[in-house]
């Protein structure tokens, strides 16, 4: 009796090995799904989210500081004639709008060389000076370092000799420049602006030259460092 039942426990046993090698296999084959892709299916790379980097120091409010050299540029007007270039410096405080928009505030102040070759009563001092708003229209928005930008804007200007008679007007003023960012919060700039203004002074006695009103034409050129924050 012991012999058929031995082979009949054989017999079940080797019916039953199918099944426990599939199962088997099977299990195996899900630690492979799942440890790694199979090798006929698409790989599905994650793709990580992109680092977003703030742009702080060329966007919101600054203030500024510059050194300008101011030119007249010379027309039938004799005031015009009497003086050619000189310096002073400019403080600015601005805010960006927007990627392609900003608007700012400045303040300039320029002594004058007077032509002494050919005048030779003319004032050893005087001074130009403009308080005004400008819109500036930024031409590489996206750009981090490199900002060029269009510029354009109204002033009020007052113009001394002596630091006496005065002639006092507005007008308007348009330009260009570019910033270079130094640093995340400092910028580096430089910009040439036209000027066309017309001054006058006839509610008073202006003794030095003949004219009581003038519309002059001047250049700027300007170095300056903004501070954003």
């Amino acid at each position: 009796m012991k012999v058929p039942s031995l082979l009949a426990c054989s017999a079940l046993l080797f019916l039953g090995m199918p099944t426990l090698t599939h199962a088997h296999s099977g299990q195996h084959e899900e630690r492979v799904l799942e440890g790694h892709p199979p090798a006929s299916g698409k790989h599905h790379r994650r793709h990580r989210p992109a680092r977003v980097v703030h742009d702080r120091g060329r966007s919101g409010a600054y203030i500024g500081l510059g050194v300008v050299g101011n030119y007249f540029v010379e027309t039938d007007d004799e005031l015009s004639k009497v003086y050619s270039g000189g310096g002073g410096l400019s403080l600015m405080i601005g805010a960006r709008l927007s990627p392609f928009l900003g608007i700012e505030l400045s303040y300039m102040g320029s002594f004058q060389s007077t032509n002494s070759a050919q005048f030779t009563s003319t004032p050893d001092n005087a001074m130009i000076q403009s308080v005004g708003g400008d819109m500036k229209m930024y031409l590489v928005p996206q750009s981090a370092r490199l900002q060029p930008y269009l510029q354009l804007g109204a002033a009020v200007y007052m113009f001394s000799e002596e630091f006496r008679e005065e002639l006092t007007g507005g007008g308007l003023r348009a330009g260009g420049g570019v910033d270079f960012g130094i640093t995340p919060s400092a910028t580096l700039g430089f910009r040439l602006l036209y000027h066309g203004f017309y001054v006058d002074n006839s509610d008073a006695e202006y003794g030095i030259l003949a004219t009581e009103s003038a519309f002059l034409n001047t250049l700027t050129i300007e170095g300056n460092v903004q501070f954003h924050f």
